[in-house]
C-alpha cells in the first residue's frame, strides 16, 4: 500500500477474528439474524403445534425354533430354520403389501381418513403448495392408497439377535394402533397356516391326479403285455429264446441229414446216368428182385434156345420161339432198369424238396425267433413299466395318507408372545424437544444468515477494509451530514459551521496531507487530485471542502473542476457558470487568468463551461502548461476529476499530481470497484496518498470499526458545536 508520504507498503495479513469482532458482526447483522430466526421460530412452533399426536402400540411375535410332529409322517411344509436369515426373512414378510392389504380390508381402514387420503381435508402442506401453483401428488386408487398409508404407519423389526419380532403401529387413535398391531400379528399367523394348508391341499391334489394317471398306466401296460403274449403264444415267465434255439437246432440236424441223403441219392443217380449203356452193373438194378427173376428166366430160356439151336438149327421154329422169349425178357429187364433209374431221379427230386423245405423251415423259425424275442422284450418292458408304476402308485398312496394325517395338525411357525394394548400417552411428537430443536434451528439459521450477509457484503466500511482489500491507508473518515439545510451545498459547512464534525474531519484530512503538522504549510505549487471509482461517492464535496479548508488556513488555492462531462463544483458552491472555463484554457482559446472565478477568499475556481464530449483536453501539452502556470500562481491546486472507472481522464491527470486522494463512500462503494480503480491508478504510477472514507454513519460506525476515530463519536460529540 501507499502511505501519506507516497511509499508503497505490502498489505498485512488479516488478523484473527476475536470475540469483540464477532460481537460487532452480530450487532451489525442483527436485523437479518432476527428476521431469519423469527421466521424459522414461527415455522417450527407452528409445525410443533400443528403436528397431531401419535400413539404407538406394539405386538411381539416369536419365531418357533421347535416344531410339533404328532403324526408319524413328515409334513409337506417343513418348519422355519432356526437361523438369523430366516428371522430377517419373516420381518420382510411382515412388511409385505399383501399382508397390509389384508389387514386394511379386515379392519375397514378405507373408512378412516387417517389412512384414506380421499377422505381427508386439504392440509397446510397442500394449501401452501397451492399458493405456489404446485399440484397435489396423485392419490393411488382404492386399497392401494390405504395399504401404502398403513405401511407408513408401521415399523417392524427384530428385537436384537433374538427370535422375537416387534410390530409397532402408530396412529392418532390409541385403540386403532392396538387393533392394527394385533391384526397384523394374527393375520401373519393365519397366513402361515393358510400357506401350509394350501400347500398340503395342492400336494394331495397332485397325489390324487398322479395316482389316477399311474393306475391308468398300470392297466395299459398289463393289457399290452397280455395282448402280446396272446398273439405270440408266449407264456408269462417262459423263455422263448431257448425254445426257438432248440427248434432251430433240430431243424438244422434234419436239414443236415436230408442234405446227406440228397447227396447219396444224387451220387446214385449220377452213377445211373453215367451207366446208361451198361445198366446191369448198377447196384440198384442188381439188387432188384424183378431183375433177378427176369435174368433167371432168361438164363433158362437161353439154355433152351441154345439146346434148340444145337438140336434143330437156327431156323427151327423152336429156336425162333426161344429167341422171341429172350427178346421179351430182355425188353422187360430194360424196362425195369429204366423204371429203376427213373425211381432214382424221383428220389433225388424228393430229397431236394425235403432239403429245401427244411431250409425254409429254418428261416421261418429264425424269423419267428426274432419276433418272439422282440415280443418277449416288449412284453417284459410293459411288465416292468407296470410294476414300476404300481410301486410309485403304492408309494404315493402311502404319502397321500401321511399328508392328510400330518397337515390336518399343521400349526404356524410363530406365536404371539405379547398382545398390543391401547397406549395411555402419545409417543410423538415430543413437543418440548421440538421447541428446543426449533430454537436451535432458529439460532443456527440466524447465524447462517449473519455469515451469508457478511460473506455477501462487499462494501468498504472501515480502515481495515481499505488496508485489506486496497492495500492503502485510510487517511481520513468524513462523517455523513444530513443535507436538511444545505441541499447540495454541503461544502459550505467548512465556513458556516467550522466547529462541526464534518469541518473537523476536513481539517484532519488537510493536516494529514501537510504531514500531520497544523502549522506546516504544503509545499508551494502542490497539486492534489481528488478522485473515486464510481460516481456519487462524494469526491466533488470532499474536493470543494478541502479546498475551502486550505484556503481558510491562509493558502492561495485553485480548485479545478476537471470532470468536463458531469461538472459539479459550481453547483456544490452555488456559483453560476462562467463564460470561460477549463476547456477553453486547455485548448488555448483563452488565458488562465481570464477563466479564473474568484470567490472573494484565497480560493479561486477554474470551472467547466462547455461539456467537452469526445474532446481529449488532458493528454495534450496545454493541460500540463495550465498546471505549470497554476503551480506558479497558487500554493495549492485541488483538482476534482471524473471517476476512474468511468473515463480515463482521472488516470491521465493523476500523473501530474503530487497527491492523489481516493474517495470511497462508506457502506456503498464496492471493494471490487475500488480495487479495480486503485489498480488502474497504480498502473498509471499515480502518487496515491491514501483513501478517504466518506459519508460515514456516526451512529453505526462503531459496529464496523473499532480503530476508526468516528467509532467513538458518541463519547466526544459534545466537543462539536452546532452539530446537526
Amino acid at each position: 500500500m501507499t502511505t501519506a508520504e507516497g511509499q508503497y507498503v505490502t498489505p498485512t495479513e488479516d488478523s484473527p477474528i476475536d470475540l469483540r469482532t464477532l460481537w460487532l458482526i452480530i450487532l451489525r447483522r442483527r436485523f437479518p439474524f432476527l428476521i431469519v430466526a423469527a421466521v424459522v421460530l414461527a415455522i417450527g412452533l407452528g409445525i410443533a403445534l400443528i403436528i397431531p399426536s401419535k400413539y404407538v402400540s406394539s405386538t411381539s411375535v416369536l419365531i418357533e425354533r421347535r416344531s410339533t410332529n404328532v403324526a408319524e409322517g413328515q409334513s409337506i411344509v417343513s418348519g422355519l430354520p432356526a437361523d438369523s436369515a430366516a428371522v430377517d426373512t419373516e420381518v420382510q414378510v411382515l412388511r409385505s403389501p399383501d399382508l397390509a392389504r389384508r389387514v386394511a380390508e379386515r379392519l375397514h381402514l378405507d373408512r378412516d381418513p387417517e389412512f384414506n387420503p380421499r377422505l381427508r381435508e386439504p392440509g397446510f402442506g397442500e394449501w401452501l403448495g397451492g399458493l405456489f401453483g404446485k399440484s397435489p401428488a396423485p392419490v393411488r386408487p382404492g386399497l392401494d392408497a390405504v395399504t401404502n398409508a398403513l405401511l407408513n404407519h408401521m415399523s417392524i423389526g427384530r428385537q436384537g439377535l433374538t427370535y422375537v419380532i416387534n410390530i409397532n403401529v402408530s396412529s392418532r387413535s390409541p385403540q386403532t394402533a392396538a387393533d392394527i398391531a394385533n391384526a397384523m400379528a394374527r393375520e401373519y399367523l393365519e397366513q402361515q397356516a393358510e400357506y401350509k394348508r394350501a400347500v398340503a391341499q395342492k400336494a394331495q391334489n397332485f397325489y390324487s391326479e398322479r395316482m389316477r394317471a399311474l393306475s391308468t398306466d398300470v392297466q395299459s401296460n398289463a393289457s399290452s403285455a397280455s395282448s402280446i403274449r396272446a398273439r405270440t403264444g408266449i407264456t408269462s415267465g417262459s423263455n422263448p429264446s431257448s425254445y426257438d434255439e432248440q427248434t432251430i437246432a433240430d431243424l438244422r440236424r434234419q436239414h443236415s441229414e436230408a442234405s446227406a441223403n440228397l447227396a447219396a441219392k444224387q451220387a446214385r443217380y449220377s452213377a445211373a446216368s453215367r451207366s446208361q449203356n451198361n445198366p446191369s452193373s448198377l447196384p440198384d438194378v442188381l439188387a432188384s428182385q424183378v431183375i433177378r427173376d427176369l435174368r433167371s428166366q432168361r438164363a433158362k430160356i437161353a439154355v433152351d434156345a441154345s439146346q434148340a439151336t444145337t438140336r434143330y438149327g437156327n431156323d427151327h421154329p423152336e429156336v425162333a420161339r426161344t429167341r422171341n422169349q429172350l427178346a421179351e425178357i430182355d425188353g422187360e429187364i430194360a424196362a425195369e432198369t429204366r423204371r429203376i433209374v427213373s425211381g432214382l431221379a424221383a428220389e433225388v427230386n424228393a430229397a431236394q424238396q425235403e432239403v429245401a423245405s427244411l431250409g425254409s423251415a429254418i428261416a421261418q423259425q429264425r424269423s419267428a425267433a426274432i419276433r418272439n424275442s422282440d415280443a418277449s422284450v416288449t412284453a417284459r418292458k410293459y411288465d416292468t413299466d407296470a410294476d414300476a408304476s404300481r410301486e410309485v402308485y403304492e408309494d404315493l398312496a402311502k404319502r397321500r395318507k401321511e399328508t392328510v394325517a400330518t397337515d390336518e395338525l399343521a400349526t404356524p411357525d410363530a406365536s404371539i408372545v405379547s398382545v398390543a394394548s391401547p397406549p395411555n400417552s402419545p409417543s410423538s411428537p415430543n413437543r418440548p424437544l421440538l421447541i428446543l430443536l426449533t430454537l436451535a434451528a432458529a439460532l443456527t439459521f440466524g447465524l447462517l444468515a449473519i455469515i451469508i450477509a457478511e460473506l455477501l457484503d462487499v462494501k468498504i466500511s472501515s480502515g481495515e477494509d481499505v488496508k485489506r482489500h486496497l492495500g492503502l491507508n485510510r487517511i481520513a473518515s468524513i462523517p455523513g451530514v444530513s443535507p436538511r439545510n444545505y441541499d447540495e451545498h454541503l461544502a459550505r459547512l467548512v465556513y458556516e459551521k467550522p466547529q462541526s464534525s464534518f469541518s473537523e474531519a476536513i481539517r484532519a484530512l488537510n493536516m494529514t496531507l501537510r504531514g500531520g503538522h497544523a502549522k506546516q504549510a504544503l509545499p508551494s505549487g502542490q497539486v492534489i487530485v481528488i478522485t473515486s471509482a464510481l460516481p456519487h461517492e462524494g469526491k466533488t464535496t470532499i474536493a470543494t471542502s478541502l479546498a475551502l479548508s486550505i484556503a481558510k488556513a491562509g493558502s492561495r488555492v485553485l480548485l479545478i473542476d476537471a470532470d468536463v462531462r458531469r461538472p459539479q463544483v459550481a453547483a456544490s458552491l452555488g456559483i453560476a457558470t462562467p463564460e470561460h472555463g477549463i476547456a477553453e484554457v486547455a485548448t488555448g482559446k483563452t488565458e488562465l487568468a481570464s477563466a479564473i472565478v474568484s470567490t472573494g477568499t484565497p480560493l479561486d475556481l477554474l470551472l467547466v463551461t462547455v461539456i467537452a464530449k469526445g474532446i481529449d483536453i488532458f493528454s495534450r501539452g496545454q493541460f500540463s502548461d495550465l498546471l505549470e502556470k497554476a503551480r506558479q500562481q497558487y500554493d495549492v491546486v485541488v483538482i476534482d476529476t471524473p471517476p476512474v472507472l468511468a473515463v480515463s481522464d482521472a488516470t491521465v491527470i493523476s500523473r501530474e499530481a503530487d497527491h492523489v486522494v481516493f474517495i470511497t463512500r462508506w457502506r456503498r462503494t464496492s471493494r471490487f470497484a475500488a480495487k479495480a480503480a486503485v489498480e488502474a491508478l497504480k498502473a498509471a504510477e499515480a502518487p496515491l496518498s491514501g483513501v478517504v472514507l466518506n459519508a460515514v454513519d456516526l451512529k453505526k460506525q462503531s459496529l464496523y470499526a473499532d480503530s476508526d476515530p468516528l467509532a467513538f463519536y458518541g463519547s466526544y460529540k459534545a466537543y462539536y458545536a452546532n452539530e446537526e
